[in-house]
């Protein structure tokens, strides 16, 4: 009966997901006079399948294994926006303390910054750490099903952000897909280079190995586990990156990586030389190129941010994304100050709920006010002048001449 359960449910939001993007792109490009309610009915198709969703994600509280697809759904519906705005998915690095104390604190202080996230209006969750912080943060994100805003989407990035290099393991790091899975996660994060080795070439990433090991083993091992896999590749910066050569990094990407759910680049940042005499802070590219004009409507391309926050840095990089094709910006901890010296989730939690508010927000950005006088005469100023001249006539009388002031009687004029 579970099974046949978590059959009919992912057919159901399949087919409910498939008519919704018919009625949203593509029947409005056919028949532009019904834009406007094919978009509403394909609107309303979306909230029935991410209410499907939110029904299997129940399911998973109860003990029952999630239907086949739906973590691909969850992460398709949040990594790319709709309205074509580029997604904001943060970054967490999770610590993990010694001190007895600070372990008892941890599980509040991951909870509180689940929540925060989650009314930041973040797309998706990225937690760098622990699976037992792994499971707390989705745990968190459970008690918000049937609300709105409603779970984000976790994925795990491996609990190595702070080690030194991945690569200096015989093997890479080991990737427990079934203890990430029962946690909650939606999905993972299999970076294709060794440690901090960059890409310059396909032949960089056809060698069937990663930061977690075997690349093949690892790959089937999340899928087993129905996890999505979304590989990151790390480009050299410096490398002259044309759309073939990017086209051709990709489809090595997707022949190593089967179907993957969305894809992400990252790149050293790049500082324009400073000059004498300005004080003006430089500008920084990611140093990531255009994703290719045939790519855009197939797997979704994140672009990683590490630049510092400041100087609205990140909006800048965000647009820059934008500008070049990217569908989301996988928002590193690299941003946050200090971000290893001070791991304090509660700081963390605010300063992306205040980076993602405000790139979300378009309130003051693009606003302008105009004002302009039409009227062929200043009605205060034309008062002002008569009421001048009128007191320049004499007109009103001299207060000398005053007839009331008895001066010897005492009488005076005060102003």
């Amino acid at each position: 009966t579970h099974n046949n359960t978590q059959q009919h449910t992912a057919v159901i939001v399949s087919d409910l997901l498939l008519f919704g993007l018919l009625l949203v792109n593509i029947l409005p490009k056919t028949m532009p006079k019904l834009c406007f309610l094919s978009r509403v009915a394909g609107s309303c198709l979306f909230w029935l399948a991410i209410h499907d969703i939110s029904v299997s994600n129940r399911l998973v509280v109860s003990g029952m294994v999630v239907p086949e697809g739906v973590a691909r759904f969850q992460l398709l519906s949040t990594l790319v926006s709709p309205a074509g705005k580029v997604t904001l998915n943060p970054e967490i690095l999770i610590p993990e303390p010694n001190d007895p104390t600070a372990i008892l604190l941890l599980s509040n202080a991951i909870s509180q910054l689940s929540s925060t996230l989650r009314k930041g209006k973040a797309n998706t969750a990225w937690i760098s750490g622990s699976t037992s912080s792994l499971k707390t943060f989705c745990t968190e994100q459970q008690t918000a099903l049937g609300n709105f805003p409603g779970p984000v989407p976790v994925v795990y990035c491996g609990n190595l952000r702070d080690a030194s290099a991945a690569g200096t393991q015989e093997g890479g790091m080991n990737l427990d897909c079934e203890a990430i899975a029962d946690a909650g996660a939606s999905g993972v994060l299999l970076p294709l280079s060794l440690g901090d080795n960059q890409v310059t070439s396909i032949d960089d990433i056809t060698n069937g190995k990663s930061d977690f090991g075997d690349l093949a083993e690892t790959v089937a091992s999340a899928y087993k586990n129905g996890l999505e896999v979304i590989p990151e590749i790390t480009l050299e910066a410096s490398n002259s990156w044309t759309e073939d050569k990017v086209m051709a990094v990709l489809d090595a990407v997707k022949s190593n990586v089967k179907d993957p759910v969305a894809i992400v680049l990252s790149a050293e940042l790049v500082a324009e030389e400073e000059t004498e005499g300005e004080d003006q802070p430089k500008p920084v590219s990611i140093g990531l190129p255009p994703i290719p004009s045939d790519l855009e409507d197939g797997i979704p391309i994140l672009g990683s941010v590490r630049v510092p926050a400041g100087n609205n840095r990140i909006g800048d990089a965000v647009g820059e994304l934008k500008t070049n094709g990217y569908k989301g910006a996988f928002l590193r901890a690299d941003c946050i100050p200090g971000f290893r010296l001070n791991p304090d989730l509660e700081l963390v939690g605010g300063f992306w709920s205040a980076v993602i508010g405000s790139l979300k927000s378009t309130r003051s950005k693009l606003f302008k006010f105009n004002s302009r006088n039409n009227m062929e005469t200043s009605v205060g100023q034309k008062w002002g002048s008569l009421q001048q001249s009128v007191m320049d006539s004499g007109a009103l009388g001299s207060p000398e001449d005053n007839p009331y002031l008895n001066a010897d009687g005492g009488d005076y004029q005060a102003f």
